[in-house]
């Protein structure tokens, strides 16, 4: 089975201080210098990946799965014989 979280980078949060720029369509008048500091992360920036695997993980080891030595990708819980592996935002 072959599963896709869909937005996926949108449901990690930031390990770190971003800011963007806000597009004209989201500043009010007189906010021309203001940017906005961003709580989960957003395609596009650096930090994306590694805090939706950052997420990822976090959420199966909570869950009783054991993640691999050899890639930190791979996953198995023990108790249900349940094996994944996570590429990008697909599981399988």
């Amino acid at each position: 089975m072959v599963n896709d979280v869909s937005r996926a980078f949108f449901h990690a949060k930031c390990n770190r201080d971003v800011y963007v720029c806000l597009p004209d369509a989201d500043r009010l008048p007189r906010e021309e210098g203001k940017c906005a500091k961003l709580e989960y992360s957003l395609y596009g920036t650096r930090d994306a990946a590694i805090n939706w695997h950052e997420e990822y993980s976090q959420q199966l080891i909570k869950n009783g799965f054991i993640q691999g030595a050899a890639s930190p990708c791979v996953f198995y819980h023990p108790s249900r014989n349940l094996r994944t592996i996570v590429h990008g935002d697909d599981y399988v």
